[in-house]
């Protein structure tokens, strides 16, 4: 597999609308969201694709057993203590991805405030502390959590679902 084009850290690619590029989930909705069209070629994406981009992409539900995986991973390479966002309903929770959970572990053991990642293709400033998300692009804030066990109101990791049969 390769890495994502973009952020050259997911192999789980997903193929855009109108083009032959594929990027991964995170990227691809993130792009989707703040230009609306192919960040190589320039090719505008279609209003349904943005609609299933958001929603649950049907290749994505065919990798969805390998997100569920890949949360139970990192549950287990991190002793259990796991950051994740709450989703805009108060419903459930997307971790960040294991690039991210790095960044966040770094700051953490450096005894910095803040740790920079991606949730859902758009770049994040992560407060340790006060445990909050700030999106670089909007301003908005969200609330970050410190997950200790893997739970069933776990989404999925940054913005890719896992398998609904397997919560």
């Amino acid at each position: 597999m390769e890495p994502c084009p973009v952020c050259t850290l997911d192999e789980l690619l997903y193929p855009l609308d109108g083009c032959t590029h594929k990027l991964c989930l995170k990227c691809a909705k993130g792009v989707c969201y703040h230009a609306g069209t192919c960040p190589f070629c320039r090719a505008e994406f279609s209003t349904s694709f943005k609609t299933r981009l958001n929603t649950t992409p049907t290749s994505v539900r065919d990798i969805g057993t390998e997100v569920h995986d890949r949360i139970q991973a990192m549950f287990l390479a991190a002793g259990n203590n796991v950051w994740a966002y709450g989703d805009r309903k108060n419903k459930g929770y997307w971790l960040y991805d294991e690039h991210t959970q790095s960044e966040i572990k770094t700051a953490i053991e450096g005894g910095a405030a803040t740790a920079v990642g991606t949730a859902c293709g758009c770049s994040v400033t992560i407060n340790v502390i006060q445990k909050t998300q700030e999106n670089h692009s909007t301003g908005a804030i969200r609330r970050t959590h410190v997950l200790h066990a893997d739970t069933r109101l776990i989404k999925g990791i940054a913005g890719m679902p896992r398998t609904p049969t397997r919560i």
